[in-house]
């Protein structure tokens, strides 16, 4: 008998972070098993490219380390989300390749 495959972990939203970057960027809590990550999107105005990297936090949403997990340019706050769950899913998380787009 073929055992099923196992599926990628879902990351539950915590919740929205608040800050005082201007423009076009927001940010989000994420728990991913017992980690938490936050998943920052911006829109810089010079390439108007969205860029979404995920970083991993603590539970009050400190970034620890401003080494970017997953995400990349180009990609969407959804894309970068099923990036991190495939890459913990894989054991592959770390430095996110930023040329995604």
């Amino acid at each position: 008998m073929v055992e099923p495959k196992s599926r990628a972990p879902k990351a539950t939203i915590v919740r929205e972070i608040p800050h005082s970057l201007s423009g076009s960027s927001k940010q989000i809590l994420l728990c991913l098993g017992t980690k938490h990550y936050v998943v920052s999107t911006v829109v810089p105005a010079d390439t108007h490219r969205m860029e979404t990297l995920v970083f991993e936090a603590d539970a009050g949403g400190t970034i620890s380390d401003w080494g970017g997990v997953a995400g990349g340019i180009g990609l969407s706050r959804s894309e970068a989300i099923r990036d991190l769950e495939t890459r913990a899913h894989e054991g592959r998380l770390g430095r996110a390749d930023l040329d995604a787009g």
